[in-house]
């Protein structure tokens, strides 16, 4: 009986071991995979930053179109180059991206600012909309064709000096439409107005507000800051960032740049030159593939860009040899290109020229710069 008590005794314990151990053996199990699928859940979540990838290299010369009667179609290729810009990566994108050189990674709001993806979007489609006007302008005066650039204003895009003068007197989207007394219709017409004038000066402007209010004001012009980036040579400056309204070129005949879905500045150089080249007999690049990037303003002064990094890496993996690039970029293009890529660094569309001449490049219909 002690046996078949026990037994019986045995019976409702083991059955109650087994209610109280069974699910704490099964949380073993339930936690990580609960824990994993936490963590993947949170992998595949979009997260507020940008990440910046290698893009390609793009032939210009289809992109752009020149009279048949005036067009020297060359054997050799200039190419823009690109980036891949993906927004709202995962946390697995940032990992990957965080371990790859190439690849560099930014908070959302300092790429977007204060502006709203679409608006990111429009500004960059605007923004190269302007560097095809300005590059066709700037090849067409090289070749020495007269080129008449007109628009309704300055406007005021960005204070770049915290504190100056202009800083209290004008804001963004503003629009400049007389300096130092004179009408102006262009960016031109007010960086002369200061040029004619010394630091601690003032200079009178009539604006035109957002809202279309027309109000007089002087602003004080001071130093060229270190950490500005100044025309050359200038002595006084007013601290802001223009850029002509309503901009348009009187061209002596029509030239077309597709764009195609590529947006912001720094084709600019590529376009200039890929014009020039369609325009003259002989190959301004010797026959030889050369990858070009950088912004180009009216002065024909190139102007920094960035993504240069990723732009180096995705010219290396193209199989082109010579990217020129502009001077202040050289060291980091160089810091992401193969042990086969010359970069080369320019500082105006005329040193552009120059180099591809040192490259094969034949110059000689070009004539000395205008």
């Amino acid at each position: 009986m002690r046996d078949s008590a026990t037994i019986v005794a045995r019976g409702p314990l083991a059955w109650a071991s087994l209610e109280s151990t069974e699910p704490r053996r099964l949380w073993r199990f339930v936690v990580p995979v609960v824990a994993a699928l936490t963590v993947l859940a949170g992998a595949n979540s979009p997260l507020p930053y940008f990440a910046l990838y290698p893009g390609g290299a793009t032939p210009v010369n289809p992109l752009v179109g020149v009279p048949a009667d005036r067009a020297h179609p060359p054997q050799g290729q200039i190419l823009l180059t690109t980036v891949e810009l993906q927004s709202r990566p995962t946390v697995l994108d940032l990992l990957f991206g965080w371990l790859d050189p190439d690849v560099d990674i930014f908070p959302e709001e300092q790429i977007l600012g204060d502006q709203t993806p679409d608006q990111f979007r429009q500004v960059n489609l605007q923004a190269i909309d302007d560097s095809k006007d300005v590059a066709i302008a700037v090849a067409l005066r090289r070749l020495g064709f007269p080129v008449e650039r007109v628009g309704s204003g300055a406007i005021v895009e960005q204070i770049l000096i915290p504190g100056s003068p202009a800083e209290a007197t004008l804001s963004p989207g503003d629009v400049i439409v007389s300096a130092g007394g004179e009408p102006v219709s262009t960016v031109e017409g007010v960086q002369a107005a200061v040029a004619a004038r010394s630091p601690g000066q003032t200079l009178p402007l009539k604006i035109r507000e957002p809202d279309g209010t027309a109000t007089s004001v002087e602003v004080g012009l001071v130093p060229c800051p270190e950490e500005v980036e100044c025309p050359p040579g200038a002595g006084a400056v007013m601290g802001v960032a223009l850029r002509t309204k309503d901009q348009r070129f009187n061209l002596p005949f029509e030239v077309r740049i597709e764009s195609q879905d590529i947006g912001g500045p720094s084709a600019g150089l590529a376009f200039a030159l890929t014009v020039i080249d369609l325009l003259t007999p002989g190959e301004l690049t010797g026959g030889r593939r050369v990858a070009v990037t950088g912004a180009i303003n009216i002065d024909g002064n190139i102007v920094p860009i960035g993504g240069v990094g990723q732009k180096a890496a995705a010219v290396t993996d193209a199989g082109v040899e010579v990217f020129l690039v502009p001077e202040s970029n050289a060291a980091e293009a160089q810091a992401h290109a193969g042990e086969n890529l010359l970069i080369i660094p320019v500082a105006n569309l005329e040193s552009a020229l120059v180099a591809l001449g040192r490259i094969g490049g034949d110059l000689s219909a070009l004539g000395p710069p205008r």
